[in-house]
């Protein structure tokens, strides 16, 4: 499984060493002029993992951002493996308005993460292009090697 940031050189002066936590989860600070920014790249089980993989990952992620100080800007980027979904009127306040599709159980997870750590889910909160909502889309085809 491959994953990291791709960033300047400049950014990376103004950066603590990256860290890999594990084969899912890195961690990049960055000095601003406005504080330090946290910046979590993170690959979550897909729904074909057990649940137990996925609640330990879960707990592992949830630990991480709690050891965040505060005063960091904390970013959590790359694949949840989620859909938060439309229809969610009770959590606006986490998905915004422009969410797609309907909620599934990774979503489900996104969610509570987001309500017990006081984030949003940025690319459903703000109005965009719906084609920058979903960076991945199951059409039911399935790929096979010969």
């Amino acid at each position: 499984m491959n994953r990291g940031y791709m960033v300047s050189d400049l950014l990376l002066q103004c950066s603590t060493p990256l860290a890999s936590i594990n084969e899912r989860i890195m961690r990049l600070d960055v000095n601003t002029n406005l504080g330090t920014m946290t910046l979590l790249s993170i690959y979550r089980p897909t729904v074909n993992y057990s649940k137990q993989q996925k609640d330990e990952f879960n707990s592992q992620l949830e630990q991480i951002i709690k050891k965040v100080p505060t005063s960091n800007r904390l970013t959590v980027l790359n694949d949840f493996s989620g859909h938060v979904g439309k229809d969610l009127v009770h959590c606006r306040h986490i998905t915004g308005k422009y969410g797609t599709g309907s909620l599934n159980e990774n979503g489900q997870c996104v969610l509570e993460l987001c309500a017990s750590s006081e984030l949003i889910v940025s690319n459903v909160y703000f109005a965009g292009s719906s084609c920058t909502n979903v960076t991945c889309q199951d059409t039911g085809i399935s790929l096979t090697s010969s």
